[in-house]
């Protein structure tokens, strides 16, 4: 737990409070966990990214080391175009010594790609998958003993990585809350609504073909489904997946000047609990038509698929 006197302890205690009322639907428990696993992978990748960068300018120094006058002659200038005069510390166990060499500008010191870190927020953009995994450890921060938390689903955290995070948490910066409220605000619009909160057909009216019942839909459903409804007549020929009509509005926003799109993954649940809500089936793919590439965004690249409805 949070230790007595942490400056922001109230603002960060609010937001797991936020956090906890957008995990309690099933759907939201579930979105967290699967972007905090996502989480882990990225975090993985970053080491790489960093490893293989530490080890290319190893080897480059180890070559100036060897005497290759060509990188140690400041003198004469730099082999190629663009490339620096650098400085190489060698620290022990070896001798500490310092190899002074021209460098490649993407191997050269301030290049260096910066440690994996979230807490304090990094200045660099963040990705859906820190985000998610950012205000979950805020909420695990402020679990009651005995709550099961958000990265626990089989009983073991999502890694090290993850529990030294949820530990971090005091590190947060007075700064930082607001922009972790902008990360709250997407995290919502993109779980979007739990599907009990959507009204149902009327069960005295029963829907014939694309005949609509009159329901009152949440405001961000209503209008995705006007997007697509606006996609639908205008496409030529019309969409046979959700995903067509989303990209189609994404090159086309000057028909939906008043409308955000918000992810294709939230886009699509919208659409489909809008037909569901008003008792509209979708249309069946039209026969005939060669079939390509699926056109998706990077992140669906890297989860389940899922029906587009």
């Amino acid at each position: 737990m949070l230790e007595e006197g942490f400056p922001i302890r109230e603002q960060l205690s609010e937001l797991a409070v936020e956090v906890s009322h957008l995990v309690r639907p099933a759907e939201g428990i579930r979105r967290f966990r699967e972007m905090i696993q996502k989480w882990g992978v990225e975090a993985d990748q970053w080491v790489v990214k960093k490893e293989e960068w530490e080890r290319r300018r190893n080897e480059h120094f180890g070559k100036a080391a060897s005497g290759d006058p060509s990188l140690t002659n400041y003198g004469a200038g730099p082999p190629e175009r663009d490339w620096v005069w650098d400085v190489y510390v060698i620290r022990p166990p070896y001798e500490q010594r310092e190899i002074r060499a021209w460098t490649p500008p993407g191997l050269a010191s301030k290049c260096c790609p910066e440690d994996y870190s979230l807490i304090p927020l990094p200045k660099r953009e963040l990705s859906p998958a820190e985000k998610y995994t950012l205000l979950a450890a805020i909420r695990d921060h402020f679990l009651d003993k005995g709550v099961k938390p958000i990265g626990q689903p089989n009983g073991v955290l999502e890694g090290f990585a993850y529990s030294l995070l949820v530990k971090a948490v005091p590190a947060f910066h007075i700064e930082d809350v607001p922009v972790l409220k902008e990360f709250l605000a997407e995290v919502r619009l993109d779980i979007g609504p739990p599907e009990t909160d959507l009204p149902k057909p009327t069960t005295s009216v029963e829907p014939r073909g694309d005949r609509q019942h009159h329901v009152d839909l949440p405001p961000a459903v209503e209008k995705a489904f006007s997007a697509y409804q606006i996609a639908e007549k205008h496409m030529n020929p019309p969409p046979e997946t959700d995903s067509e009509a989303y990209e189609w509005l994404k090159e086309n926003p000057q028909r939906i000047e008043s409308y955000t799109l918000p992810i294709l993954d939230t886009w699509t649940r919208q659409v489909r609990d809008a037909r569901r809500a008003k008792g509209i089936q979708k249309h069946k793919p039209r026969v005939g038509r060669a079939t390509g590439a699926s056109i998706i965004s990077q992140r669906d690249t890297s989860l389940p698929r899922r029906d587009n409805g």
